[in-house]
């Protein structure tokens, strides 16, 4: 299992309400109300992007659980910067958007099996920071993963929507919509992905939850959404290595 951050073959999502039950999510159907009374799913899911890209910034936690393998990514996402970390079983790695610029950093399993970076170069640079210039394959995957439009991305439920019943996610009101699976259709992958947004203004995805079945292979992916409107301050490393000096072979 990899990380759905640098692979394009992202990992599929899996849960269902009971998987949310840590968060206090509610379940059912039902319309929304608050601030969303009378929307469609559509328009309350339109909702939640314009008033997300309002804010400044937000901290998230994604747990995604298979068979064998849970893979928390924990991070606080901006328009423009943000930070992340994938950490799945012993390995791990963090990526950076600063000012334009991307860097990552991770010890040799996270360097091998997250981005796919050969055994002798990943515990040769495990534990130092790689700049990666916008020129790099790597660059595009990681400012989407990272940055506000693209984590919300990874997230939005498509296909077919429907109204859960209103509920509560960590003592916000919330609806939930229900969809398909986010991102592009995989052969062979099905399933189903349900984004809770806060009833009351601002309305801002609050909660995330999901189930994806490929095979035999079961995945459940939960998630939280907090600290809206928080103020996304990094520093660039420095003394770092550029990837595109790092042998691929």
């Amino acid at each position: 299992m990899r990380s759905r951050l640098f692979v394009p073959a992202r990992l599929p999502v899996m849960g269902g309400c009971l998987a949310l039950a840590a968060v206090g999510a509610a379940c059912g159907g039902s319309s929304a109300d608050g601030a969303l009374a009378g929307k469609s799913p559509a328009q309350i899911l339109a909702a939640a992007s314009s008033a997300a890209l309002k804010e400044s910034g937000f901290h998230y936690v994604l747990q995604a659980t298979g068979s064998s393998q849970t893979q928390t990514i924990t991070g606080d996402a901006g328009v423009k910067e943000g930070v992340q970390t994938v950490a799945s079983g012993s390995n791990q790695v963090e990526v950076e958007i600063v000012s334009g610029h991307a860097f990552l950093m991770g010890n040799a399993g996270g360097l091998q099996n997250t981005i796919g970076m050969p055994a002798a170069s990943a515990t040769k640079y495990a534990g130092k920071w790689i700049s990666v210039a916008t020129s790099d394959a790597l660059y595009q995957p990681i400012s989407q993963a990272v940055t506000m439009n693209g984590v919300l991305g990874q997230l939005k439920p498509q296909g077919t929507l429907s109204a859960l019943a209103p509920g509560k996610i960590a003592g916000h009101s919330v609806i939930g919509v229900k969809g398909g699976l986010p991102g592009k259709s995989q052969a062979g992958v099905t399933g189903s992905t349900v984004l809770y947004v806060a009833t009351a203004n601002p309305t801002v995805p609050v909660g995330f939850d999901g189930e994806a079945k490929n095979g035999t292979q079961t995945v459940t992916d939960v998630g939280a959404f907090s600290h809206w409107g928080e103020k996304i301050a990094l520093t660039a490393p420095t003394l770092a290595v550029p990837f595109s000096s790092i042998p691929t072979s």
